[in-house]
C-alpha cells in the first residue's frame, strides 16, 4: 500500500447516497452518513481514533463549529 493512496472507497445508497467512506494516507480515514432520522454524521480519523460531528440541523452545526475551532488554532492552514 502505498501513503499517498486513496482507497477503500465505499458507497452505501438505496434511494439515496446514505453513506461514503474511504480510507487515505498512511491511516487516515473519512466518513459522511445520513441515518433514519435524516441526521447527517461527519467522522474524521486515523487509525481507529478521530471525532464525529452533526452536520446536518440548525446552523451552526457541530461540525461547523469544529472548522472554525480549528481554522483559529492553525490560521496558515485556513482555506477561504
Amino acid at each position: 500500500m502505498k501513503e499517498n493512496e486513496i482507497r477503500n472507497l465505499q458507497i452505501e445508497s438505496h434511494d439515496i447516497i446514505s453513506r461514503i467512506k474511504f480510507d487515505f494516507g498512511p491511516h487516515h480515514f473519512l466518513e459522511v452518513k445520513q441515518d433514519n432520522d435524516g441526521e447527517i454524521q461527519f467522522t474524521m480519523g486515523s487509525t481507529h481514533h478521530g471525532f464525529t460531528a452533526k452536520a446536518s440541523g440548525g446552523l451552526p452545526t457541530e461540525l461547523e463549529n469544529f472548522i472554525e475551532s480549528i481554522r483559529e488554532k492553525f490560521p496558515d492552514n485556513r482555506v477561504d
